[in-house]
């Protein structure tokens, strides 16, 4: 059942722990509010990953992501409209199988009305791929803070972290492709 959660060992080519790798790796830092769950896709079952059964007999056919909808509250690196509600792409989903959610180990799940540090990349889709542990990271933003714009994000201490990542940011070489 999509209670039981999954956790899928991940293996990045950053350190995702630092989140100056983190913010380096990424197009994109931004504050979101999610709005709404999406639909989730299986990733990989055209690429030759190999398949298996799941906990009910049905063939797994690779990770699911799922889209969301989100509120882009403010732009920390990258420019995202604030407008309107952007597609975010996330790593983890409901099983094809329905046996439960699946999500990169260390991750947590996305909740329709929290708000987010999104650490992302574009797609072809014109989506932004949230990659999984340490991509999203929660943020609680006070209604003040909220009112105070910058000044009032300023204040919060998970938001000064990651603008000091975003000035300390690394970029690995091999990421520029």
């Amino acid at each position: 059942n999509s209670e039981t959660v999954h956790e899928v060992a991940g293996c990045y080519i950053i350190d995702i722990d630092n989140p100056a790798e983190v913010a380096g790796a990424s197009d994109y830092v931004f504050i979101g509010k999610v709005e709404r769950k999406g639909d989730t896709t299986y990733q990989n079952e055209l690429e030759g990953e190999p398949f298996e059964r799941g906990e009910n007999g049905k063939l797994m056919t690779g990770m699911p992501h799922t889209y969301y909808d989100v509120s882009v509250i403010d732009n920390m690196k990258g420019k995202l409209p604030q407008d309107k509600q952007i597609q975010i792409l996330n790593t983890g989903g409901e099983r094809i199988d329905g046996s439960g959610y699946e999500i990169m180990e260390g991750d947590k799940k996305l909740e329709v009305g929290k708000t987010y540090i999104f650490l992302g990349n574009k797609e072809k889709d014109g989506s932004i791929y949230i990659d999984g542990t340490n991509f999203n990271v929660p943020i609680k933003i006070s209604p003040e803070q909220l009112k105070g714009g910058k000044k009032g994000l300023e204040q919060n201490k998970t938001y000064q972290r990651y603008k000091k990542a975003i000035k300390n940011q690394i970029k690995e070489p091999w990421l520029d492709d």
